[in-house]
């Protein structure tokens, strides 16, 4: 059965930038096990990781460098939360000690307390996916997506300006927008048609310039809340 992530769609409005397909599993993974405990810290060891991710190569050295990769960018990783009211702008990073044990092989993971917030406390407001899906989307692009979509599943629609589309994707400020389509929404199309059945990418124009971009899809019918949980 595959792992269950879940987590504040708060965290949605991250941008991952510069992160491995390889680093955004490792770090949805992590996530996941600090929600099932629903503790500040969490040990797994080396085989664990690969099970769950389908780790193939051998390469010891090569595994340990995806580790301590996606760490140094989980360390830049910030969290925004704003207050209902609006008078209240909190922001801080989500983890903040991390330690590999090479002859143990296993890790230790300690987030900040207020990142239980986001894993925890879901209410209505929430993403979630199966892990085993996640890891098996090759293009970060379409990673990045994939969560987007995940969030609005029983909407079936999602509309995003460019310059935010930009920036959660990391895109290139560089890429015009023939270059989104072939290096990006082609990829994105791919991957994930079979997922959202139907999917539909729409640009939205102002005075001749795209200024958004709509993703349609069929969207997932939710029996009951529980099923929906």
């Amino acid at each position: 059965m595959s792992e269950l992530v879940k987590y504040n769609s708060q965290m949605n409005e991250v941008a991952f930038r510069r992160f491995t397909a390889e680093e955004l599993n490792m770090f949805f993974l992590f996530c996941t096990k600090l929600k099932e405990k629903q503790e500040d810290k969490i040990i797994l060891t080396f085989e664990e990781i690969k099970g769950i991710l389908n780790y193939k190569s051998r390469n010891m050295s090569r595994f340990v460098n995806v580790l301590e990769e996606t760490y140094t960018k989980m360390l830049d990783l910030k969290i925004k939360l704003v207050s209902e009211d609006k008078m209240r702008i909190k922001r801080f990073n989500l983890f903040n000690y991390y330690e590999i044990f090479l002859d143990k092989k296993e890790i230790i993971i300690k987030t900040n307390q207020e990142f239980l917030y986001i894993l925890n406390t879901l209410d209505s407001f929430f993403t979630r996916f199966e892990l085993d899906e996640f890891v098996k989307i090759k293009s970060t692009y379409s990673k990045a997506m994939y969560r987007l979509l995940k969030q609005y599943r029983t909407v079936g629609r999602y509309k995003i300006s460019f310059e935010e589309f930009k920036r959660l994707l990391d895109v290139p400020g560089t890429y015009r927008i023939s270059e989104i389509d072939r290096r990006v929404f082609n990829q994105i199309k791919k991957e994930l048609s079979l997922i959202f059945v139907g999917l539909n990418i729409e640009k939205v124009k102002k005075n001749g310039k795209v200024v958004a971009f709509v993703f349609t899809f069929q969207k997932e019918t939710v029996p009951n809340k529980k099923s929906f949980l």
